[in-house]
């Protein structure tokens, strides 16, 4: 194997990067963070703070430095953003003018200090920091003077995020971060990760929380006796909502129902939103919203084509049934690649499509792997040598992730399972797929074929928490399981013969985070 990936090492290819530079009439996708002012738009692009006229025309870029800035803010006047930034190894607070210029450092912690916003008079930056809070999932609220100096503590309530009330005397703010932030599968949370928004006057020390409904409540904006927030307690997906401080009511503004809205800002009745990468703004008093085309032009080093070192992106690695070549897929390409004498052989050279789960068919001859062509998975067979275009078959209407799991020995079927814990067979001769079981548990998974192709064994979950051993007979297209469930069995192999391997373990308790008999304590 040492020659496999010596061979890959010294393999260098054209990434073949799809241009970043938009077209004109095209509108740039993955902006993100937006803020608004009377006469600008400021927003984040490619780990940029960048700004442009209120309808999106005319982006400049303010920064350039290569670490990342986020969380932009206009200050009360607009002639000011503030915005956090991770220069000299850590992430502080900075401001700098809407003319552009050198950013100005505030901040010193070796904590992280997120801007939340202004204070009304526009003489203060309001961040939250961690500095003083154990709790990695929380942080207080603090400012700082444009001006420079210590910063100052708000409250001693913990917030994750806040904002102040126009007139400079209440705080919306979200005490703690919620479970969904930096993990895809905690979308529509429902449990104890769900904090509520609450309002509080620091001076008297009197608060109200807003209205939770068992949902993430976030990015609070205050639009005169309003609070404008993101929540997805619609069941949906995440949209703008509005309480009214006055007659306590909840009403939804946005109804998005493919992509979340994300992060919001407002300027007097608009409200600026992201949403699927694009930017949107929703007029509160009419509540009717428009998108906001964004064309950015600029050179983008990182987009250029270029050559690049694939071994260290091997995600997958498949011996041949020869013993002399490995099919790899790296970088979003597959590649069979010679243990030892031969050529290497990019089989898909794909610009803006990802090929992944390359596995050598049974024969040696072709190659099968999963391709994203068209934003939908699909599997492809092509011959080895990648001389053909490939033959592509679908693998369902599920809008899951799909991923290759075996081939069976006659070379007739596939195995394939998808982020929903299905396993699925597909014929490569008709190309129809069907159902053959539901593993209950997101676990590693492994399956085996019998020498004749006509047994499958896998490992499902038990609601013990114990993997199971089944067995899927294709004759008669019906599964059967072989262990008792009374203990950890997996790793299921045929051997010679008639006989099944696998691993088994009946000294190991029920677990659910990776623990065995250690858990009983707890």
């Amino acid at each position: 194997m040492k020659l496999i990936f010596s061979a890959l090492s010294s393999l260098l290819f054209t990434a073949n990067i799809a241009s970043a530079q938009a077209k004109l009439d095209e509108p740039t996708l993955l902006i993100s963070q937006p803020a608004i002012s009377q006469n600008h738009l400021a927003f984040v692009y490619a780990g940029d703070i960048w700004l442009s006229d209120r309808n999106g025309k005319n982006p400049l870029r303010l920064t350039t430095h290569p670490a990342d800035e986020s969380a932009p803010a206009f200050s009360p006047d607009g002639k000011m953003i503030a915005f956090s930034a991770q220069y000299d190894g850590n992430t502080d607070v900075y401001v700098i003018p809407v003319s552009g210029g050198q950013p100005k450092r505030l901040t010193w912690h070796p904590s992280v200090d997120r801007v939340c916003g202004w204070s009304a008079d526009g003489k203060r930056v309001l961040f939250a920091s961690s500095r003083e809070v154990a709790n990695g999932r929380s942080a207080q609220l603090y400012e700082v003077a444009i001006d420079g100096g210590f910063e100052t503590k708000i409250m001693e309530a913990q917030a994750f995020e806040g904002r102040w009330s126009p007139d400079g005397k209440r705080i919306a703010y979200r005490p703690y971060r919620t479970a969904h932030i930096g993990g895809a599968g905690w979308r529509l949370h429902r449990g104890g990760s769900t904090p509520p928004i609450w309002i509080i006057d620091p001076a008297i020390n009197a608060w109200e929380k807003i209205p939770a409904a068992n949902a993430s409540d976030t990015n609070p904006l205050w639009l005169g006796d309003d609070i404008v927030f993101i929540s997805d307690r619609d069941n949906v997906a995440a949209n703008l909502f509005a309480y009214n401080t006055q007659t306590k009511a909840v009403r939804q503004l946005t109804r998005e129902t493919v992509w979340d809205v994300r992060n919001a800002a407002s300027q007097g009745d608009a409200i600026v939103y992201e949403v699927g990468g694009r930017l949107k703004e929703l007029n509160f008093s009419t509540n009717t919203s428009r998108d906001i085309s964004i064309a950015i032009t600029t050179q983008s080093p990182q987009a250029r084509p270029q050559y690049k070192d694939a071994a260290a992106s091997t995600t997958s690695a498949f011996l041949s049934a020869t013993g002399k070549r490995v099919v790899l897929t790296a970088r979003g390409d597959v590649f069979t690649v010679p243990v030892k004498d031969g050529s290497v052989r990019n089989l898909t050279q794909s610009s803006g499509v990802r090929e992944r789960d390359g596995m050598w068919s049974p024969d040696g001859k072709r190659v099968a792997y999963i391709s994203d062509a068209g934003r939908k998975h699909t599997l492809v067979l092509r011959d080895q040598a990648g001389l053909d275009a490939g033959k592509s078959y679908s693998l369902g209407a599920s809008a899951a992730y799909f991923n290759l799991l075996a081939w069976s020995p006659d070379g007739k079927t596939v195995i394939y399972g998808d982020t929903e814990l299905n396993i699925y067979a597909i014929n490569l001769d008709t190309g129809a797929s069907r159902l053959i079981d539901n593993r209950g548990l997101r676990r590693a998974i492994s399956v085996s074929f019998s020498p004749d192709s006509r047994w499958l064994a896998y490992t499902v979950f038990g609601t013990n928490f114990f993997g199971r051993i089944r067995l899927h007979d294709f004759t008669t297209g019906k599964s059967v399981t072989v262990t008792d469930g009374l203990s950890q069995a997996d790793n299921a192999v045929f051997g010679g013969g008639d006989y099944l391997y696998f691993t088994a373990s009946i000294n190991s308790a029920p677990y659910a985070a990776g623990l065995d008999m250690s858990s009983q304590e707890r």
